[in-house]
């Protein structure tokens, strides 16, 4: 796999073209941007296509992630502008991990099946309450706090409970999802089950990052 300096320098490179890539007097530019010409670097990741992801784009945070906050308004724009000019399906999505646990989990998945308008509210709530130190998204009784917060008319944990066999599967398959698409990093942005973007690789330029997430959402759409 490349490292994050190459992929790095493979997005400068694409937004470049040939003629300016060759103005440019530094060692190994040239071969570089020859490389990307013959599709041997790309600026992002790419895994082998995940079943039923091939026309979703989901953006991958964690709640004590403080670069997950940073973009959650970045990626509820790109839903509002692109799911009705692509037709795609625009998820937001918790990495699984040890410190948020399956409550919470269970929680992301019951608000997501039976509130999906509030998802968005829901995944900023606890991102604020985890890195504010308010809230601690992995206990029932703040899971409910961040529920009334944001309106939901009942206890997110009795909704858990009344319907927790569907929600399981549902859990499994945001499971099998992540581990098919290879997600380590936060915030991720996987695009048609097959393309990974992460601003590690644009240097944490968010502009830079902006333009290739919509550069792969077209490529898959062209």
């Amino acid at each position: 796999m490349l490292n994050k300096i190459m992929l790095a320098s493979a997005f400068v490179l694409f937004a470049m073209s040939s003629a300016d890539a060759a103005d440019l007097d530094i060692d190994g530019i040239k071969s570089i941007q020859q490389s990307i010409n013959n599709g041997e670097i790309k600026p992002y990741l790419e895994v082998k296509p995940v079943s039923g992801e091939s026309r979703t784009v989901r953006m991958y945070y964690a709640t004590f992630c403080p670069y997950s906050q940073q973009y959650l308004n970045f990626f509820k724009n790109l839903a509002l502008t692109g799911q009705e000019a692509t037709h795609m399906q625009f998820e937001i999505t918790p990495v699984l991990n040890q410190k948020d646990g399956m409550s919470y989990a269970l929680a992301y998945a019951g608000v997501r099946r039976f509130y999906p308008n509030k998802i968005f509210q829901f995944v900023r709530a606890s991102i604020v309450g985890r890195q504010t130190g308010d809230l601690d998204p992995s206990q029932w009784k703040d899971i409910d706090a961040i529920g009334k917060s944001i309106g939901i008319p009942e206890r997110i944990s009795i909704v858990i409970h009344k319907n927790k066999d569907v929600l399981a599967k549902d859990v499994l398959r945001l499971s099998a999802v992540q581990q098919g698409l290879k997600i380590t990093n936060t915030p991720s942005i996987a695009v048609a089950g097959t393309y990974i973007a992460t601003p590690e690789i644009t240097g944490g330029r968010g502009e830079d990052f902006s333009k290739l997430v919509n550069g792969l959402i077209s490529m898959v759409n062209y």
